[in-house]
């Protein structure tokens, strides 16, 4: 009986100390992601874009029933000639899923108030962290 109580107390526990790792991981994640799309949306920081989001990232754009890769190399040439802008940007997430080193997250965008796109953004943990590997977005009012 004792060590049916034990193991029942460590499994709770574990249980416990997997939850609060999660919702630490998934604190991460909404935290980069917010730096991410301010400095790609609101301050064009290239710096800071190339630090949080990996070489080897995409954009997925559905147009027409063709689906067009964007490049990070390709969105930081756009993003040099874009001019600072005063918008207010809020982000509204839905849902942080983190399995192991993997994660998707789901949020509204918005500018001004008002509902530009719905982002899913997968991630991968590397060993300096959390890096933005991957995008597809549906634009409201398209």
């Amino acid at each position: 009986m004792k060590t049916l109580k034990s193991t029942i107390v460590l499994l709770l526990l574990s249980t416990i100390c997997f939850a609060q790792n999660s919702v630490k991981e998934e604190d991460k994640i909404k935290e980069l992601i917010t730096k991410a799309v301010t400095a790609t949306h609101q301050d064009y920081d290239i710096e800071l874009t190339k630090k949080l989001y990996h070489e080897g990232f995409e954009i997925l754009v559905l147009r027409e029933n063709h689906l067009f890769p964007f490049s990070r190399f390709n969105w930081i040439v756009d993003l040099k000639e874009q001019k600072k802008q005063e918008k207010k940007i809020t982000l509204d997430f839905k849902y942080i899923d983190v399995t192991g080193t993997a994660a998707i997250a789901k949020f509204l965008y918005f500018e001004d108030g008002k509902l530009s796109c719905t982002d899913y953004m997968s991630l991968y943990k590397f060993k300096e962290g959390w890096r933005i590997v991957n995008q597809t977005t549906y634009h409201h009012g398209d």
